[in-house]
Formats: structure tokens, C-alpha cells, sequence
């Protein structure tokens, strides 16, 4: 974390040997919802912020790209071709609620990985904006050129 004024010395908001990443602050600030490979597998997790209060596991069966829906209430995230929502209760702690389908489909993931969610949630959290992936055929002929550098001259 960089503070947004004074000198910009960098404070490590987790600081363990997993992998972290796809940070995304609730809609108040509060809490951070972020993807950590802590147990072996990426999962969704939130931590209060600031403060140095365990982090609470929300995903529970691998998960991806974190969003908040405008008023909290609600964290979306992936877990393969699924998207998954849970209820959050305000309050300190949060409560989470169970993870629930809300549907599947095959849709391009992030370029980034877990890093930056590839979707978002209209304002009233009752739509999706998804980029759908392409039934490409896989190749059924592989073509070796050889010597192609004599044949660009």
C-alpha cells in the first residue's frame, strides 16, 4: 500500500510467502476483498481495512475476480466458469453469507488472471456485463515451414 499523501513509502498489506492479488476496496472502504493462493489453490478472501485483523475466507471451492456491488451488501467472484455471490452483513466483524450459483457460462477471463475481475455489476446488482468466449475448432492440421527466414527474402 502506498499512502495517497505524504512521503510514498510502501507498507506491505499482506506480508506472508502466498500469492495475493485482484485487491478490490469495498464500496465505503472498509474492507478489501482480494484472491490469495495461501491454501494451495486461489480463493476469495476480505480483510478489514485498515487494520491487521485476520483475514475472513469467502470462496469455498477455489475463486477468482472479486467485485462489490454498489451498496456492499453482496461480493461476486468466479470460480471456473461459475459466478458466485454472497450476502455480506455489515458490522465488525462482516459476516458472509453461503456462496450461491447465480449462473454458469463460458466467459473470457481476465488477461491478468486473478489480478482484475473481467466482468462488472450494473448498479441494482441484477446484471452482468460479461465478454462471452468463442467456440474456436481446435486445428485438426499442424503446418512446419522450414527455413521460413530464406523465404522472407
Amino acid at each position: 500500500m502506498i499512502p495517497a499523501s505524504g512521503t510514498p513509502t510502501p507498507v506491505p498489506f499482506a506480508a506472508d510467502a502466498a500469492t495475493e492479488m485482484g485487491a478490490m476496496f469495498s464500496p465505503k472502504g472498509s474492507y478489501v476483498a482480494y484472491v490469495s493462493d495461501v491454501t494451495g489453490r486461489e480463493e476469495v478472501y476480505v480483510r478489514a481495512f485498515p487494520g491487521a485483523a485476520p483475514a475472513a475466507l469467502v470462496s469455498t471451492n477455489g475463486g477468482t475476480e472479486p467485485v462489490w456491488s454498489r451498496d456492499g451488501s453482496e461480493l461476486f467472484y468466479r470460480e471456473g466458469d461459475t459466478l458466485k455471490s454472497v450476502a455480506v452483513r455489515s458490522g465488525q466483524p462482516q459476516v458472509f453469507g453461503q456462496p450461491t450459483t447465480l449462473f454458469e457460462g463460458r466467459y473470457e477471463r481476465s488477461p491478468y488472471g486473478g489480478r482484475s475481475a473481467n466482468y462488472d455489476v450494473s448498479p441494482d446488482g441484477k446484471r452482468f456485463l460479461m465478454v462471452r468466449r468463442k467456440n474456436i475448432p481446435s486445428p485438426t492440421t499442424i503446418h512446419v515451414v522450414l527455413n521460413w527466414p530464406a523465404l522472407l527474402q
